[in-house]
Formats: structure tokens, sequence, C-alpha cells
């Protein structure tokens, strides 16, 4: 008999936290939870509650100040105050679903966002890439939803009007002319949409966000963007990557030669060198002052992201069967291919983050939320944290572990702990490797599990957030997270 479908709501029904390995001190002995630990949501310091009459929330970003959040909502972009935590404002221009937001790395109040129009659900739309300055925009008169729907009524009765004159058979009753309404109001907003931001900079294209990608400088005078339409993917097309000059805003070259999606692309921290990660099977490092290309880096199959060291001398990729890669750009040579378990089910490892010394590489999988520590030197695993079904219903455990999938890691500033969500199980996490002490936040059993995506530091704060389906959480850091 074919296997019957099993929904990620039932997973959340099912899920019951256990770990099947987890970090450990160098003599072997576990971690043990930090005081008031595992916490659950309700004991956050605070939360930004997230509209319930919205769509599923979309990409999130924080500014460099920490002072903002932008959140996606289907095709708007909604704007809150990290001190007061109130809704700022709400930018309209979109008129498919926002895919990607990231917030400038240097001015606090420039955004930029695109549509892609590449998934299921949204909008039939060209790409659109607009850039937004936070403190122009909210100069600009507010719009109401109810003006926009008295328009649209009155433009459907007009319409209704002129039909019924053509003829005794056009009568429309009420149900059809709230059917004409219906359909009208969509057509203005998106018209009312495209004027709010016809003197904002926009570009034909997509931005890339996927995987933990970076798509501005370090120094925040260029952008990557992918121009035009998505190609087609699982198949061989040019997969072009432009580098925009901001403040000429003009691109500045071309990066040509990827033949399949490209998953990441990032700059180095010296901002000298541009990685991208594509499924054509390669790897590519760019010169980022002329475009040239230095380096390709081969796999065996699709590859998923990327990341450079701290000091900008070595890059780490990582593949659908579960391998990272690290290779010395003094010479490209591979330095270390690091095997991560793949008992959990699933091969793909779409984390990954650097120590701050550049010794060590986090890599994050698929299947049982599987973060593995390597030594980069040795290529060997020093820490591995890994889930467990045990506690599910027994019929449920074998397809538990493909919901479990670390959406991110990231080594906190001084490298004493380790940040890492799990996405399945909702669970944000972090471990101190002197201390040998883990902290938990996630919803407790009773509480309706909803998605939500990754997770950011506010080290003015002294706070870490999560972002939940429901709600942006924060959660406070022990002293010295904050440092740094």
């Amino acid at each position: 008999m074919p296997r019957a479908s099993y929904s990620s709501d039932e997973m959340s029904r099912d899920w019951v936290y256990a770990e099947e390995r987890g970090f450990k001190a160098a003599d072997g002995t576990p971690a043990a939870w930090a005081p008031g630990h595992p916490r659950v949501w309700g004991n956050e310091c605070s939360k930004i509650p997230l509209p319930e009459e919205l769509s599923f929330p979309g990409p999130v970003s924080l500014n460099s100040d920490t002072s903002l959040i932008a959140v996606a909502f289907g095709q708007d972009i909604h704007i809150f105050d990290t001190d007061n935590q109130e809704s700022r404002q709400v930018l309209k221009g979109h008129v498919s679903r926002v895919d990607t937001l990231k917030f400038h790395p240097l001015e606090p109040n420039l955004l930029v966002s695109c549509n892609m129009n590449h998934m299921g659900g949204s909008t039939p739309a060209e790409p659109l890439i607009i850039f937004w300055d936070l403190d122009e925009e909210q100069q600009k008169p507010p719009e109401s939803d109810t003006t926009l729907e008295i328009l649209g009524t009155r433009a459907a009765a007009a319409v209704a009007e002129g039909l019924e004159r053509l003829g005794s058979n056009w009568v429309l009753d009420n149900e059809e002319r709230v059917c004409l309404s219906n359909g009208v109001v969509p057509v203005i907003a998106n018209l009312n949409a495209k004027y709010l931001v016809r003197d904002n900079v926009r570009l034909e294209g997509r931005l890339n966000g996927s995987f933990q990608s970076e798509i501005f400088s370090h120094d925040g005078k260029y952008m990557i963007f992918q121009p035009g339409p998505r190609p087609k993917s699982n198949s061989v097309a040019p997969w072009n990557i432009d580098v925009w000059d901001i403040s000429a805003k003009k691109a500045r070259f071309s990066l040509l030669g990827h033949t399949d999606a490209v998953m990441w692309t990032g700059f180095s921290p010296d901002d000298k060198r541009i990685g991208t990660v594509s499924w054509d099977k390669t790897f590519r490092i760019w010169d980022a002052e002329n475009g040239s290309l230095q380096y390709t880096f081969t796999s065996d199959g699709q590859n998923w992201t990327g990341r450079f060291s701290p000091d900008s001398q070595y890059f780490a990729g990582t593949t659908g069967s579960g391998d990272a890669f690290v290779w010395d750009l003094t010479d490209g040579a591979e330095i270390a291919r690091l095997k991560s378990d793949t008992s959990g089910g699933q091969r793909w490892t779409r984390a990954l983050s650097w120590s701050c010394d550049g010794k060590q590489l986090a890599v994050g999988g698929r299947g049982l939320g599987l973060l593995a520590i390597f030594d980069v030197a040795t290529g060997e695993v020093v820490q591995e944290r890994m889930l467990s079904a045990k506690n599910c219903p027994k019929e449920s455990q074998s397809r538990v572990p493909s919901f479990l999938t670390i959406s991110g890691a990231r080594y906190l500033p001084g490298g004493k702990k380790i940040a890492y969500k799990t996405s399945g199980d909702n669970g944000l996490e972090l471990y101190d490797f002197e201390e040998n002490l883990k902290w938990r936040f996630a919803p407790d059993r009773k509480q309706n599990v909803v998605g939500g995506g990754g997770f950011f530091l506010l080290p003015k704060q002294g706070l870490i957030a999560s972002v939940d389906g429901d709600a942006i959480r924060f959660w406070k850091l022990s002293s010295g997270d904050e440092e740094g």
C-alpha cells in the first residue's frame, strides 16, 4: 500500500523533544541545562505579537543599530521598533509576495527587498527589487485599505451599471456585485502600490536571501543581485549575477558562468572576494574589484551554502550529500573534507558558521536537527548534537526526522557560545563550550507550534530574539554574551 502523507501539523502534534547525541565537555561529561532551562514560550522577556489577520510571516531583518526589525507579510513589509516593540510603519510597493529583505549593513534606515514570484502561491508578477529610505517613507501620506475598498466598490458599481445598460440579460444581483468588487479592489491596490514607489530606486531582478546569504559588501558600497526573471532550475541555463554600486546606482560588472540555481552569495570579510554556490556542482570565488573568476571548486552534486573564514583566507561550502569542504584561497587547495552523519535520513547541509578564531566550523543538516562541530585542521568531529524521535508515537518515529532541520547556526561574539535554531521543533538553543551548559527557548507540547524563521542578536540590549510564527520573542542572554 502507498504510504500515507504526513503533515507538519501532525509532526507538531507527535513531536516530543529528545536528544540522541548532545554536546559534552572534553572529559565526556554531558552538557547540563543552564539555570531555569529549558524555557517555554510565555517566559520570554518580551515579545512583539505578529498580527493574526495577516499571512504567515516571511523574511525578517534587523537593522545595523538594532533599533528596527523588518518583517514581510505577503507583499507588505512591517517595520517594528525594538525599544518600544510597536509598529512604526508599513511599506507597500510590491505586488507579489516579498521573498527577501535586508537592511543595509551601515545605514540603519536603508532597506532593500524583492519579490521573485518563484514560490507556490505567489501572485504572478515580474521580479522587482525596491530600495527603501525609511525616513522618506514616513513622510509619504498614509494609505488606507478602507479608501481602496471604497474606490473598488465604486468602480465595480460603475462597471455593473455599464453592463446592465448593454441589455436586459445583464442584471447583477448583490452577490455578483460583491464578487465584481472583490475582483476590482486587488487591481486598484496593485496599481496604487506601484504608484507609491515610483520615485524609489528599483531594479528588475532578484535577491538571494537563502541559507544565510549576504547580499551587501561589509563596507556597504555594493550589493549582489540576479538580474531578470528566475531561469529554470535543474537544467542548463545561464544564472547570471550582477554587482550593484549603491551610490552610483548602476551595475559594476556581471559574474557569468553558473548554469543552475545559485543558492548562496556573499562577500569575504575583507570585501576582496565574492563567493557563489550553485546547484551546477560548483563553488566559485570571484575578485570583488573587477569580477574576474579566481577559483572554481567542484562537488559531485547540488551545493547549498558557503561561508568565508573570519580572516578571509579560507572558504567553506556544503553539498546535498552531507559533506562540507574547506579550501585555502591562497592557492585553491582543498584542506578539509568534512563528512556529517546522515543516519537522520536526509543529507542536505544548509547551515554553516565559522568559529571566531577560524579553527572550528559548525555544519547544520536536515534530518534529526544534526549540528556537527568540526576541527578544520584535522577534519574530525569534536562536538555533535542530534535529536531523537524515540519519545514520539511509534507509528510516527520514522516520519518525524526529516522535519527537523537546522535552519541557522551562529557563533556568538567572542566564540564562547553557539546559537542554533531547529525548524520543525521550532526551538532556539545555545551551547556554552567553556561552561558546558545549554539553553533552550521553545514552545511546550500544549502550545500550538507555529512555524517560524530565524534568530538574531541584539548585543546592546543583551538579548537574543527568535522569529516565531505568531510573535518575535526576546530572551535575556547571560552576562558577557552582549560583549563584542
